[in-house]
Formats: C-alpha cells, sequence, structure tokens
C-alpha cells in the first residue's frame, strides 16, 4: 500500500473504500471526536496514510461548503454538526446528554422544556424566567427586541449551568431574575399607567 487515499466526490456525496457519506458527514465525526479517540485515527493515519487524513477532512469540508452546508456547534451539547445554509439551527439531531431521550433539537424546543420542567429544577426556573419576560413584553414595558435578547441570554444561561456541577438552582435563579438580565443587557423596563386615567381640570366650587 502507497499511503494514498482514493475517493470519488459525486452529487452531495463522498465515497471512501466503497462506502458512501454526505457531504459534511466524516467533517462532524472527526472534528467530535475527544483528544483519546482522535489519538487513536491519529496513530493509525500516520501508518496507514501518513499525513493525507488532513487533505481527506478538507476535502469533505469543501464539499460541505460545495454543495450549500455549513458547520456549527450544538448550544446544548457542544457538538459540531453540518446544516444547511440559511437554516437558523441552534441545535443537532443528536441525543440530548441532559435527557437522552430526546435529541438536542426537541430538548431545545419551548413545548418540551415546559414538560421537563417537572423534573428538572434548572430548566423550571428558564422556563418561569421566559414567563416573566413574555408578560413585560405582552404589557408593552420592554420591545420585542429587548425581549428576544433577554430569551437568548436566559436560554444560553441554561445550556451553561447544566453543563456544570458547581452552579446551584438558587444562583442559576439568581442570575436569571428580570432585574439582573434587564441591568445586564441594559434594558429599560417602561411601566406603564394603571387604573383610569386622571380627569383634567375640574368643575368650579
Amino acid at each position: 500500500m502507497d499511503g494514498r487515499i482514493i475517493f470519488y466526490t459525486y452529487g452531495t456525496t463522498m465515497e471512501l473504500k466503497g462506502h458512501p457519506f454526505s457531504a459534511g458527514e466524516l467533517t462532524e465525526n472527526l472534528i467530535n471526536l475527544t483528544p483519546d479517540d482522535y489519538d487513536v485515527i491519529r496513530t493509525k493515519a500516520e501508518r496507514v496514510i501518513t499525513d493525507s487524513l488532513q487533505a481527506l477532512m478538507k476535502a469533505d469540508y469543501m464539499l460541505a461548503l460545495s454543495s450549500g452546508y455549513n458547520i456549527r456547534r450544538c448550544l446544548i451539547c457542544h457538538r459540531y454538526f453540518p446544516v444547511k445554509s440559511g437554516v437558523h439551527a441552534l441545535y443537532c439531531e443528536g441525543a440530548c446528554p441532559h435527557a437522552p431521550q430526546y435529541t438536542c433539537r426537541q430538548f431545545g424546543s419551548y413545548e418540551r422544556q415546559k414538560e421537563l420542567a417537572r423534573d428538572i429544577p434548572k430548566v423550571r426556573v428558564k422556563v418561569t424566567a421566559f414567563e416573566r419576560i413574555t408578560k413585560d413584553a405582552k404589557r408593552g414595558a420592554i420591545s420585542k427586541e429587548d425581549e428576544r435578547r433577554a430569551r437568548d441570554y436566559v436560554r444560553d444561561k441554561l445550556y451553561e449551568v447544566l453543563r456544570r456541577n458547581d452552579i446551584s438552582v438558587d444562583d442559576f435563579e439568581s442570575s436569571v431574575s428580570s432585574e439582573r438580565i434587564y441591568s445586564v443587557l441594559n434594558i429599560t423596563r417602561t411601566a406603564k399607567p394603571r387604573g383610569r386615567p386622571r380627569k383634567t381640570g375640574g368643575e368650579d366650587t
């Protein structure tokens, strides 16, 4: 064996040693390897194909780009995954590390998190924070853009605390209080007048 890798590309498919791979699939698999996993492959690559592994990854990545794909990182599990350009995907289709019965995409949906809130206290805190933000937006106390920013902030905080064991539920709850969120994001809540409007002028006595 001369160390060469022969592969074929046609349309959005790459064929390697008789096995077809969709565009970006090899890159997704390799980029998500742990250091220990990669050491095994690197050792084998040096023995069998020398330094051609990098060229193969580049070819697969370029094939993915030319086929209209891009590589993004899942907000929940932090794995990389290919998406079609223009698709606003935040989550991958892999098993969610916090609720393995769901994919990350399923776990990331608001409706699913309302169900999970019963069993996962940190998710319950996030759902409650979303409800407060939504109420403020419906009352006109914050703008739609500020609502989006506040929800994004809470969502990102949730996935951070789910990955860490050193943040308690109480600490998380404090970090996503409305006062804290609006202070960090420089959002000003507009107070709406309540009750009947005051009469202007008065009758002569």
